[in-house]
């Protein structure tokens, strides 16, 4: 069997972190937290779940207040010993 390997397409790296933050959509807000960055776009975690294509903000307290406003691209969800989480990319279109 031949072995094949994933490449990574994006224009741009990811960087790891791990930053509390809220974020917040037209119906609500909670807490999340941001565990990847790249120019583009981040990836969080959430106990919620989002629809894609879901406009939102995420808000980041790092001494002084980011926000990154995007839009949901796509969700997936595991089980976790605390109960579900859903891992959330977003596309960011402006900070």
């Amino acid at each position: 069997m031949m072995k094949t390997e994933s490449v990574d397409k994006r224009k741009y790296p990811r960087h790891k972190i791990f930053l509390q933050a809220h974020l917040e959509m037209f119906d609500g807000s909670f807490p999340v937290n941001v565990v990847e960055l790249s120019v583009e776009g981040l990836r969080i975690n959430s106990a919620s779940a989002i629809e894609p294509e879901t406009h939102v903000a995420i808000r980041i307290d790092v001494g002084r207040e980011i926000v990154f406003h995007g839009q949901v691209v796509w969700v997936t969800d595991r089980q976790t010993s605390d109960g579900q989480l859903y891992a959330i990319g977003i596309n960011t279109d402006a900070v």
